[in-house]
């Protein structure tokens, strides 16, 4: 893993809180197209990091907890399914925003006309549901709420997806 080891503890330079655990982890996420085998590394010290934030942080344990178990199930997946952040993988781009308020500041600049036919909105929707997916993974302040737009977006691609049938 190229970005380096959090340091988990109540010593100087070490980390102790939750909040300074996620910060730290997602400061050394894999680059997006980084391959498989570096992010399941990544994955498995995010785990080892919360599981050991769950015993010095004890007012939250239990998130931290939380956090352990979902990293190893991804580190546990076979290589050609373990999630990175890479978006729009094709010849164009990748996309990585560090935030949800980042995302939805973009988004807000993006979105069609109200005008636009069903199948640009339906364009939309997809691309947001798999974007918001994505920063619920760094955004880990805001992760449940990125999941709820995430699902909002497709909900709403469903929905134009019957009126089309």
């Amino acid at each position: 893993m190229s970005g380096g080891r959090v340091r988990i503890g109540t010593g100087q330079g070490e980390i102790r809180l939750l909040r300074a655990a996620h910060e730290a982890l997602v400061a050394i996420r894999p680059a997006p197209l980084a391959p498989a085998s570096e992010w399941r590394a990544y994955y498995y010290h995010s785990a080892s990091t919360y599981r050991e934030i769950s015993r010095v942080d004890t007012g939250n344990a239990s998130e931290a907890l939380y956090w352990a178990e979902r990293e190893h199930e991804k580190a546990q997946r076979s290589l050609d399914e373990i999630p990175t952040d890479a978006i729009g993988t094709g010849p164009h781009k990748v996309v990585r925003f560090r935030s949800l308020d980042a995302l939805c500041r973009e988004l807000d600049d993006t979105h069609p006309r109200i005008s636009a036919q069903p199948s640009v909105w339906l364009t939309y929707h997809q691309s947001c549901a798999e974007l918001f997916a994505a920063v619920a993974e760094i955004d880990r302040w805001n992760h449940h709420l990125a999941l709820y737009y995430a699902e909002k977006s497709r909900r709403a691609a469903r929905e134009i997806q019957g009126k089309e049938v």
